[in-house]
């Protein structure tokens, strides 16, 4: 049973510890598959032999960071996950540059309290629009975000290749926040 869920605005160097434990990998068994057509995409999932990906949050010890907000959630003492934002003023848009909840409590209506969170955040500040970047290897959060409202609105076949992702498609989401 999970315990009484907290968010607050995450603090560091506070929370960087706490961050750096969360675990943040997934196994899975399917991909979205990217097929090439004449003029456009067609992505489906599709079963594979078990992958594992470890991700992490790169960016804390600097302050030169691609986000400029960010909340964490716990569970009593633990800390549960992390959602970090940046909000571009040019196109009303919230860019959310992580969402990570501990492999051990994911489905548990953690990341969407994450997000209402930050929606709630980029609202203040005018946005219209959320967005975010996926692996297309990473099929679990294609499929929570899905179920979180967000929908496919674009790819990048070559954004991870020169980088250990290298041949994984990036899959841009989005969602309305009016």
């Amino acid at each position: 049973m999970l315990g009484q869920l907290e968010i607050r605005k995450v603090r560091l160097p506070e929370d960087r510890d706490a961050l750096e434990q969360l675990d943040a990998s997934i196994i899975t068994d399917e991909i979205c598959d990217i097929a090439r057509e004449r003029t456009g995409f067609v992505i489906q999932f599709v079963p594979v032999a078990p992958i594992t990906k470890t991700y992490s949050v790169d960016d804390l010890a600097t302050e030169q960071r691609l986000w400029e907000a960010g909340w964490v959630a716990f569970v009593g003492e633990r800390l549960v996950g992390f959602v970090a934002t940046r909000y571009e003023r040019w196109n009303r848009r919230l860019a959310i540059w992580h969402l990570y909840v501990d492999a051990t409590l994911r489905g548990r209506g953690i990341a969407r309290s994450l997000l209402e969170t930050a929606f709630d955040h980029g609202r203040r500040q005018g946005a219209l629009t959320a967005w975010l970047e996926v692996t297309n290897v990473n099929a679990p959060a294609v499929k929570a975000y899905e179920a979180l409202g967000f929908t496919i609105c674009g790819l990048d076949l070559t954004l991870y290749s020169h980088t250990e992702a290298r041949g994984e498609v990036a899959l841009f989401m989005a969602q309305s926040l009016t």
